[in-house]
């Protein structure tokens, strides 16, 4: 394994965890939003 692809591999990786945050912290403002609504 070459040094770029190791690199690649990283950057898809922040990428992934990242994406996942954002959807994380959706879902948690959806919930709250409905929890104060009621």
């Amino acid at each position: 394994m070459s040094q770029e692809e190791k690199l690649e591999i990283i950057r898809d990786n922040r990428v992934a965890r990242l994406l996942w945050f954002t959807l994380g912290f959706l879902c948690a403002v959806a919930i709250t939003y409905l929890f104060v609504q009621r």
